[in-house]
Parts: structure tokens; C-alpha cells; sequence
């Protein structure tokens, strides 16, 4: 029997956009994506770590094993591209490239797409200050990171370690020749341009006509109330969750948790220049070695907010 395996994987990085992609990536018909992430390919690392949510990730959430992960594939033999859009596996490049290139070989197609650091730590922190799950100021969560890292908490609490990206990057580019970044800047600003760019990366029609909006967008909840019930473990979660498993799978469980959490977005939050200036040069380092890297003018990265 004939083994299907994706050949295609976004590795990273979180708050970048990439729920947006996988959103664009699925309706596109000649692309095969059956889950947005299943961490299959940094998946020892959670192997011995028991932390509850959302310090760390549900077990559920996690594929930890090959046969289970490519299964997932097996009705993918039609499609010229069929992969994964991944946010964690840039960051956890030392773990996750011997095993893609183990399973995919050196020849799979990967790319990343990379965020303004200092934007992208404050999504971050957002990302869980929206859900009532950061009880921490942003200054009082950065200084608390290297703790939370060392005790074991999720990559998606690393807010400033996740936002370098230039070590990951080198590694990647050492080990696929067919690894390409492209920038959340370019997807903002034309979100058809950025996808005809990503089709043609993928040796596939750029053409496509795509329904384009943002997803999983980061700002205050309108009702704490409602939030709360959505985010946080209640009476009424705990009743309903059997019933909504036993209904529906995972991939739709999460867009529905989803859908809910972004009708209850209110105005988006927004970083102060002092706040942003104080961060800036945790990374300029970084930014200098990435434009060295992938050849991007990244200056107004590295320009301060007047």
C-alpha cells in the first residue's frame, strides 16, 4: 500500500497570520489540508509535561504518533499539495527538523512567515490577556517568562523567545533548499497578492478566487461574562463538552470555538510607543541578522515609535 505523506508545512510562527493562511490555503482545491496543526513534529516534548491549561496545551490537541499523523492523509493522493500549517515548529527547530526530514525528506516544501518581534510579543500577550488567561501585565509576564519557560509552560507564553526568529530561520534554510519565508507586512497589505505568491511557491494555480478576512484577530472581549464562559472551565462547559466531542470533530469543534471568541472581540489593543520602544531592543540583533539572511530591508522593523 502506498503511503501518502504531506509535502508541504508551514512551520511558524505563531500570531503571524497563519490561521488566515490555513483559512485561504483550504479553499484552494488543489491543496489538501485536513487539520490547521497537530504539533506531530515537536510532539516529544510534551510527552512527560503535565501542566493544566492553559499553561500547556491539552493532550488532545498533540498528534504523538506517525501512524496516527498520516492517516490523516490517506485520502490525499489526488492533491499536488497536501500539508500542515504549523506555528511552533520554527521556534522548535532543533526538535522538529530530523523528524520532518525523517518522514518528509529534504525535498518537502516549507515555509514561514515571520511578524514585526516587538508586534508580534504583544499579540501574544494579547492572544491570552483576551482569553482571561494572562492575569500579568505586559511588563510583569515578560519578566515572569524565563520562569514560565523553565517550569514547562507552552511556546505561545514565550512572547519575547518566540519572537526571534533568525536562529530558526538559518537552520531551516541549511536543511530544505526549499524553505521560502514571506512577512505578515506583505500579508496585510494584499492578502490576494501574498496568496498568489504562496500558490506560486507551491507550483500550483495562483489564480484562485479566495474569500479573504482575517481570522483569530486579538483585542479586548466585549463582555468578560461571556468570555469567561467561552475561555475559562465552568459548570456549563463541563456539561457540554462530552456532548459537543461525541458531535463533532476537533477541526470543527475549533472553528466553532473560534467563531465564538471573535464575536465577542471588541477593539482591538494597542501597545503604547513607550512600550514598544522598551522592547525594540530586545531584538534588533536578531532583525539585522534576518535581513542578512533573507535579504528584506526589515528598517522599519527596527525603527523606534515616535
Amino acid at each position: 500500500m502506498t503511503v501518502i505523506k504531506p509535502n508541504f508545512l508551514v512551520v511558524g510562527a505563531a500570531k503571524t497570520g497563519t490561521t488566515s493562511l490555513y483559512d485561504y490555503l483550504k479553499q484552494h482545491p488543489q491543496v489538501f489540508m485536513p487539520t490547521k496543526e497537530t504539533f506531530y513534529f515537536q510532539s516529544a516534548l510534551y510527552r512527560n509535561n503535565h501542566l493544566p491549561y492553559p499553561a500547556q496545551r491539552p493532550a488532545e490537541e498533540i498528534v504523538f504518533e506517525e501512524a496516527a499523523f498520516l492517516k490523516a492523509y490517506s485520502g490525499a493522493g489526488s492533491y499536488p499539495v497536501r500539508g500542515e500549517v504549523a506555528t511552533g515548529y520554527l521556534y522548535y527547530w532543533r526538535e522538529s527538523i530530523p523528524r520532518i526530514k525523517a518522514l518528509l525528506g529534504p525535498d518537502a516544501k516549507l515555509m514561514a512567515v515571520l511578524r514585526n518581534p516587538v508586534d508580534r510579543t504583544y499579540s501574544g500577550y494579547t492572544f491570552f490577556s483576551r482569553d482571561l488567561h494572562e492575569k500579568l501585565t505586559l511588563e510583569q509576564a515578560l519578566a515572569a517568562e524565563p520562569q514560565r519557560t523553565a517550569d514547562g509552560w507552552d511556546f505561545m507564553w514565550h512572547y519575547v523567545a518566540h519572537s526571534m526568529y533568525a536562529e530558526g530561520v538559518r537552520a531551516f534554510q541549511q536543511a530544505f533548499p526549499r524553505f521560502q519565508v514571506f512577512f505578515f507586512d506583505d500579508l496585510q497589505a494584499d492578502p490576494a497578492a501574498f496568496m498568489r505568491q504562496v500558490f506560486q511557491f507551491l507550483e500550483i494555480d495562483p489564480d484562485v478566487p479566495l474569500i479573504l478576512d482575517q481570522k483569530n484577530v486579538s483585542g479586548a472581549p466585549k463582555s468578560k461574562a461571556m468570555q469567561h464562559l467561552i475561555t475559562q472551565e465552568n459548570p456549563v462547559k463541563k456539561m457540554l463538552r462530552p456532548l459537543l466531542r461525541a458531535a463533532f470533530g476537533r477541526e470543527i469543534r475549533h472553528r466553532m470555538r473560534t467563531w465564538l471568541k471573535s464575536r465577542n472581540v471588541g477593539e482591538k489593543d494597542r501597545m503604547t510607543a513607550e512600550q514598544y520602544n522598551a522592547l525594540l531592543p530586545l531584538f534588533l540583533e536578531d532583525i539585522t541578522a534576518l535581513e542578512q539572511l533573507t535579504g528584506r530591508d526589515l528598517s522599519d522593523w527596527k525603527r523606534a515609535k515616535g
